[in-house]
C-alpha cells in the first residue's frame, strides 16, 4: 500500500505512516482511558475524605457541651420568674459555638412554659453579659403536677444566636419566665427552673414589691439546676468581654483538603492531555 502524501494528513496529526498513524490512535485511546481512571480515583478519595470528616466527633453539631440532667425533684424550684434571677455556672472543656439550651422548667398549677429571657456571662446574674435575649420556647410536658405535688415539669427548649466561647466557665441566667395560662384563666402562676441535684452552687436573686417598697434577696450555694448546654466543639474563640470570631471547624479544613485534592489531580490531567497533544502534533 503506498504511504500517503504529507498534504492528505488530517490537520494536527503528525505525517509519519500507516503503522505510525495505528500506533498513535492506540497511545491516544489508552492515554484517555488512563486519564478517566485517575479522574475517577481521585474522585474517590476526595469522597471518602469528606466523609470521614463529616462523620468525625468534631463535625457533629448539635452535641451536649455540658449538662446537669435530668431533674431529680417535683417538689424543689429556684424562681425565674418576672424580676427574679438564678443563674448557675457551666465549664467548656474546649472552645465552642453554643447554638441551643435545654432545661428542666418547673410550672404551678397546668400553665404551659412559654418564653424566658437568657444571657450567658462571665458574672452572675447576667453581669458581664457575653450574649443575651429573650427567647421563645419549645416545651414538652415531662411529669403532670399531682393533688399532692402542683409542680408539673417540662423540657423547655430554645436557640441561642451562635454564642462563640473560649474554654473556660461561664454562667446561664435565667428570668422572666412567661406562661400561657389554661383556658378561663387571666394569668398564669410562676416559672420555676427545676433542681438537677442539691446541694450545689446556683444562686438565685429575688426581687419583691410589697407597695412601695422593694424587698430583695440573694440565695447562695444552695442546688444544681437541670440544663443542657448544646452546641458545636473546637469551633469557638470567644468570650470574656464579648462574642469573638470562630476559628476555622475541623470539618471546614477537610473539605478545603479534599477540594484542592480534586483540583491538583484534574489539573495533573490537563497537563497530560496538552503534553500528550504537544509531543504528537
Amino acid at each position: 500500500m503506498a504511504r500517503q502524501r504529507l498534504a492528505d494528513q488530517p490537520a494536527g496529526v503528525r505525517w509519519s505512516g500507516t503503522a505510525d498513524a495505528a500506533r498513535q490512535t492506540e497511545e491516544s485511546a489508552m492515554s484517555t482511558q488512563s486519564g478517566s481512571t485517575r479522574i475517577k480515583f481521585l474522585a474517590g478519595v476526595g469522597a471518602t475524605v469528606v466523609l470521614c470528616a463529616l462523620a468525625s466527633p468534631e463535625a457533629q453539631a448539635d452535641t451536649v457541651l455540658f449538662q446537669q440532667w435530668p431533674a431529680v425533684s417535683r417538689d424543689q424550684a429556684d424562681s425565674i420568674n418576672q424580676s427574679n434571677f438564678t443563674s448557675d455556672d457551666f465549664t467548656l472543656a474546649a472552645a465552642a459555638t453554643l447554638d441551643k439550651v435545654v432545661f428542666e422548667e418547673a410550672e404551678l398549677g397546668n400553665e404551659t412554659p412559654a418564653s424566658v429571657k437568657w444571657y450567658i456571662s462571665s458574672g452572675l446574674f447576667g453581669k458581664n453579659p457575653i450574649a443575651l435575649g429573650t427567647a421563645s420556647l419549645t416545651a414538652t410536658l415531662t411529669s403532670a403536677g399531682t393533688s399532692g405535688n402542683a409542680f408539673s415539669l417540662f423540657t423547655a427548649t430554645f436557640s441561642l444566636p451562635n454564642v462563640s466561647l473560649a474554654a473556660g466557665k461561664y454562667y446561664l441566667t435565667l428570668n422572666n419566665g412567661q406562661n400561657v395560662p389554661p383556658t378561663g384563666r387571666t394569668a398564669g402562676n410562676l416559672d420555676y427552673w427545676a433542681i438537677h441535684a442539691t446541694p450545689g452552687d446556683s444562686q438565685t436573686f429575688q426581687s419583691v414589691q410589697v407597695g412601695n417598697n422593694v424587698y430583695t434577696q440573694t440565695f447562695m450555694n444552695h442546688d444544681e439546676d437541670a440544663f443542657q448546654i448544646y452546641g458545636t466543639a473546637g469551633s469557638g474563640g470567644g468570650g470574656g468581654g464579648g462574642g469573638g470570631k470562630g476559628v476555622p471547624e475541623p470539618q471546614t479544613l477537610w473539605l478545603l483538603a479534599a477540594g484542592a485534592l480534586l483540583t491538583l489531580g484534574l489539573a495533573r490531567r490537563r497537563w497530560s492531555v496538552a503534553d500528550y497533544t504537544e509531543n504528537h502534533s
